[in-house]
């Protein structure tokens, strides 16, 4: 069906397959009886103690799914992209696409994966699991390009490599962007987690 519904929009010009994006949710189930892949996991719902089903969905450009898959409540993010996207390419019969996906999904194999199947993808990454180099040169003012009054940006080229460090004959960008604004907003927002928590120990102390 819903290769059905991805032939005609794309038939009628109103879909265009170029770039999609890909992510998951939780959906909890409030049941005595434990189904299938109906199992406890991490619940973006904060409902821990529910069984759940993890759901991976990719969406166009103008965020109309088109394809979603169903995992076991307690498979990680990370641990749905290979599967899906095999999934996804055998149903549709995609050959040209980039992938975009939040830093969840920004892992070794996914990445590999992706390069060995010839996809392009766009990745968020993980800056506080890079190694030290990376934070090296994160770090590193006097190569940042400005753009407009609070955002600058800068470049890294290098090649990919295999589990066991070896380099394959692939090549990965990695971009570095800063916004000031945006640093000042996760600044508030960690003073504003601190106060909160910081109140809350008081008045238990309180007690």
């Amino acid at each position: 069906m819903l290769k059905n519904i991805n032939n005609q929009l794309v038939s009628e010009n109103k879909r265009k397959l170029q770039v999609l994006w890909y992510d998951t949710t939780t959906a909890y189930f409030e049941s005595f009886s434990r189904i299938g892949i109906r199992v406890p996991g991490f619940s973006k719902d904060g409902k821990f103690k529910e069984d759940q089903v993890v759901i991976g969905l990719i969406t166009d450009e103008n965020g109309i799914p088109l394809h979603y898959k169903l995992f076991p409540g307690n498979t990680t993010d990370s641990k749905t992209f290979i599967h899906f996207m095999l999934e996804m390419k055998r149903v549709y019969e995609i050959e040209k696409v980039v992938i975009v996906c939040d830093k969840g999904m920004s892992t070794n194999a996914n990445i590999r994966f992706l390069e060995a199947h010839g996809i392009d993808y766009i990745i968020s990454y993980r800056m506080k699991a890079g190694s030290k180099k990376v934070k090296e040169y994160v770090l590193k003012q006097d190569d940042y390009v400005n753009y407009g009054g609070d955002f600058k940006y800068k470049e890294q080229t290098y090649f990919s490599t295999w589990q066991n460090g070896r380099k394959n004959d692939k090549v990965r960008r990695r971009i570095i962007s800063y916004s000031s604004s945006r640093a000042s907003k996760d600044r508030k927002d960690r003073e504003n987690l601190v106060n909160n928590w910081t109140n809350i120990f008081f008045n238990l102390t309180k007690w």
